[in-house]
Order: C-alpha cells, then sequence, then structure tokens
C-alpha cells in the first residue's frame, strides 16, 4: 500500500492502480475506484464521514462506506496529480509536483 487512513470499522488503503475498504473487524474488501497507476495514492480524510481519494488529476469524495458523495461534476480538479492532500475544513490543501 502507498496511502493508508482508519475511518471508523475500515481501513481505506489506497495501492498504484486502486482503493479498497478493508474491514477491520471481518477482513473484507471492497474495491472503491480504479486508478491508471500513473500518479500516487492519496487519502484524506473529511469531516461528516467523507474520505477523499486522488485519482490522476482530480479527487472523488466518498463516504466511509466507499459511496460517491458528490455528483460527477463536483470533483476536486487540479493542475497535475496532487502528491499529498490535507484537509482543515473548510480547506482542501495539496502538494503538486
Amino acid at each position: 500500500p502507498r496511502a493508508l487512513v482508519w475511518c471508523e470499522q475500515h481501513v481505506c488503503v489506497g495501492f498504484k492502480r486502486g482503493y479498497y475498504l478493508i474491514h477491520t473487524q471481518t477482513g473484507a474488501a471492497k474495491e472503491v475506484i480504479k486508478t491508471s497507476g500513473s500518479s500516487p495514492p492519496v487519502v484524506c480524510v473529511l469531516p461528516e464521514r467523507q474520505l477523499l481519494l486522488g485519482r490522476e488529476q482530480t479527487t472523488l469524495f466518498t463516504s466511509f462506506d466507499g459511496k460517491a458523495t458528490r455528483k460527477l461534476g463536483e470533483h476536486l480538479s487540479w493542475s497535475a496529480a496532487p502528491q499529498r492532500i490535507a484537509c482543515h475544513s473548510p480547506y482542501i490543501i495539496a502538494i503538486l509536483p
């Protein structure tokens, strides 16, 4: 894994080709999204039980159970793929290459 965050009963793990939620009690893994592998995975825990997952030059909002919390056009776009992301509500910042 290249990215890892704890989110209640799950651990969100970012690999080169996608993100997975792993249930901490059962060990069951669920694929959240696939990526091309062209950029490193970045994940950030947001308020209101949400995750921010990096996918190339965009970041997607999901719930702690892996469901999209915003419509496709409501994601964040960056000029380059973020290397790191941090959140301090209401701000989201990223380190770009």
